[in-house]
């Protein structure tokens, strides 16, 4: 019960810090930075900030899940995708910390959170992990994009993590950073990567209907 109250006091608590106001680089949102934290790349409305003493902040980043049922295991790289059943955000985690950051989840207390959509599960955690040889500790909230029967599934999060050493130390900076997170819901900037990947996106998809169309036509 202690952990439990503990995640209540760190996500709800009083965090404060000097911030500036940046921009995110596909112009989807706004974050107040801490000093020493550079911002990495944007996604409409997903960011990230890195610390140098390897604290860092990850705001609405989806993760692909794969089913442990899914007829995809039998494709060798989806064996390298994180596995677990559409709403088990605990072991999608672990998947998650295994197979795309090549850490160990050393342990995680969770409560149910609010949910952003009816009816999908959605928690927030803290949990410890150890990554070349570091031990780090998180917060995070948790959901999934869609929920049931879907395959392959995505598992939102947004989080703060910093070495378990400097963990006391950075919290107030990386909840202040949290907390002035705005997406705007806006399309990305013009020529900005998000852009980029937009446009390969829709001209796979314009591909892969051409050539559905074609099949059909020679049925």
């Amino acid at each position: 019960m202690r952990g439990l109250w503990l995640i209540v006091l760190l996500v709800f608590g009083t965090a404060s810090a000097q911030l500036t106001q940046a921009r995110l680089s596909d112009g989807t949102g706004t974050i107040g930075l801490a000093p020493g934290f550079q911002m990495g790349e944007a996604y409409r409305g997903s960011v990230s900030a890195v610390h140098p003493n390897g604290s860092t902040i990850s705001l609405g980043i989806p993760y692909v899940v794969v089913s442990p049922d899914s007829s995809l295991l039998s494709l060798p790289s989806a064996q390298q995708s994180p596995i677990a059943y559409p709403g088990d955000l605990g072991t999608a985690l672990r998947e998650v910390l295994a197979k795309r950051f090549q850490a160990r989840l050393v342990s995680l207390i969770s409560r149910p959170a609010p949910q952003a959509i009816a009816g999908v599960p959605a928690y927030y955690a803290m949990y410890d992990f150890v990554q070349n040889g570091v031990m780090y500790a998180g917060i995070g909230y948790f959901t999934t994009l869609s929920y049931g029967p879907n395959d392959p599934w995505q598992m939102y999060s947004s989080v703060i993590v910093a070495p378990r050493a400097n963990f006391a130390q950075m919290y107030p900076a990386l909840m202040a950073m949290w907390r002035s997170w705005r997406p705007n819901g806006q399309e990305p900037l013009a020529g900005s990567q998000s852009a980029k990947i937009e446009a390969i996106l829709k001209d796979s998809r314009q591909s892969y209907e051409k050539m559905q169309e074609a099949f059909r036509k020679n049925l």
